[in-house]
């Protein structure tokens, strides 16, 4: 959209004025640019600052060091196979396997799971990356499920992602930090085969930013 930015009158008597209204202009012109970028990858900012040194920025662990520091505890608990982590314009998005943290059609936690997400618990919490903000999704298949805990796998996946949040919460991290979310099976990785559905589906993914 074209903007028409009319120059004041100005008194030729004051020729300083000219060049204070070009500058007025400028400036006006340059935040209209701004305020139309769409998106802004906060990934690849982070980096940028991260190469020049912006203390600013440092004060919090960059998504660039907090990946690095994700995948040596994945490969330091030997679950490379189980949990993925990768950099994105949401930022550092771990994805863990149904089967490390959950029962089929279950909701509570293994004994295993709850050591990983203590020691990622504890990552998270640290100092450095505690102003960081942490969505959990739950995510499933499509194969119904009907039970008398669940009537669908809406309620599988938000209950998923609730339990994971709920074991963060009682390990110390801080609840306004946090934020639930139930995706069912509206967000496939793969197709799912009739009867059988997906185990790489079935997954529930942590997103800091």
């Amino acid at each position: 959209m074209a903007i028409d930015i009319k120059r004041p009158m100005i008194d030729e008597g004051e020729p300083w004025l000219i060049s204070y209204a070009d500058v007025v202009t400028l400036l006006l012109c340059f935040f209209v640019t701004l305020l139309s970028a769409t998106s802004i990858d906060k990934s690849r900012l982070e980096s940028l600052a991260e190469m020049f040194g912006d203390d600013t920025v440092q004060k919090t662990m960059s998504l660039p060091e907090l990946k690095k520091q994700v995948q040596n505890l994945v490969v330091s608990s030997d679950l490379k196979d189980m949990v993925e982590v990768k950099l994105t314009e949401r930022g550092v998005e771990i994805q863990v396997k149904e089967k490390l943290l959950f029962g089929a059609g279950k909701a509570d936690l293994n004994v295993e799971a709850q050591k990983v997400l203590a020691k990622l618990a504890g990552m998270l919490n640290s100092q450095a990356v505690k102003e960081r903000r942490v969505i959990i999704e739950g995510h499933t298949d499509s194969i119904p499920i009907h039970t008398a805990q669940f009537n669908s796998n809406w309620e599988l996946s938000s209950a998923r992602a609730c339990e994971v949040i709920r074991f963060f919460i009682m390990g110390g991290m801080e609840a306004n930090r946090l934020q639930a979310v139930g995706y069912s099976d509206t967000k496939p990785l793969e197709p799912n085969l009739p009867k059988i559905g997906s185990t790489k589906n079935r997954r529930v993914v942590l997103v800091v930013s």
